[in-house]
């Protein structure tokens, strides 16, 4: 994030972040972006709290309409930093999968959770970031809460998300038809002809280990039920 800061000349800065786990602010405190944010004169948004915009999606792959937070839509550009990380649930959790955060507040995603390759789809439709940027100096095989982090030692950036994600997925021996939100992004944004400069994927990859921990899979069936219950209660709002 200080890399990014330190190229933002002459631009109001907003670093937004939505929590699943905690608070986001003592994330933020925790984390150190506190004095990160006072030194570049950047503003840090909790988006669980943010102002909620429901937007209809085009072409609709699970949700019509999808509530995002107002901050990122009114953003002139829109700069999507992610980790290189597998996960239990979407199988890889890059920067497509991390749009879902820019979905609030936290019930909502609840609700969506067990539909998140399909919501993710349907996001992007509606919030289109201008640069994407997987950072893999320290990636995260196996389960994403219980961490076991891999030194890749690498960073994967451009304009198209797409091409973004199908690269960092190679990064970690994932191929990218393993992963249904980027068979589904494939089928409606199209196949990509993907060109790299300067390392090749061959001398950067490793393979990543995709086991899944019990208690990880436990916690999602529970938020499945949780977010069918919700489901059957209301609407997303």
């Amino acid at each position: 994030m200080r890399a990014v800061l330190e190229r933002l000349k002459g631009c109001e800065v907003l670093i937004g972040e939505a929590s699943s786990c905690t608070d986001t602010m003592t994330a933020f405190e925790l984390a150190g972006y506190r004095d990160l944010s006072e030194e570049f004169g950047a503003k840090l948004i909790d988006l669980n709290k943010d102002e909620i915009i429901l937007k209809r999606i085009p072409r609709p792959v699970c949700f019509d309409r999808i509530p995002i937070a107002k901050s990122v839509l009114d953003s002139e550009f829109v700069i999507d930093i992610a980790k290189l990380k597998t996960h239990a649930s979407a199988t890889v959790s890059l920067c497509m999968k991390n749009l879902f955060g820019t979905v609030v507040p936290r019930s909502n995603r609840i609700i969506m959770h067990s539909m998140v390759s399909q919501a993710v789809c349907d996001i992007l439709q509606v919030v289109k970031p201008q640069l994407n940027i997987i950072e893999g100096i320290i990636g995260n095989q196996m389960d994403e809460v219980h961490s076991s982090p891999v030194h890749s030692k690498i960073m994967v950036g451009g304009p198209d998300l797409l091409s973004v994600d199908l690269v960092g997925c190679r990064c970690m021996g994932i191929e990218p038809d393993d992963v249904r939100h980027l068979r589904i992004a494939r089928r409606i944004f199209g196949e990509r002809d993907v060109r790299t400069v300067g390392e090749r994927v061959e001398d950067v990859k490793k393979n990543y280990k995709r086991s899944r921990l019990a208690s990880t899979m436990v916690r999602y069936a529970l938020e499945s039920v949780r977010g069918a219950v919700y489901r059957g209660m209301r609407r997303l709002v």
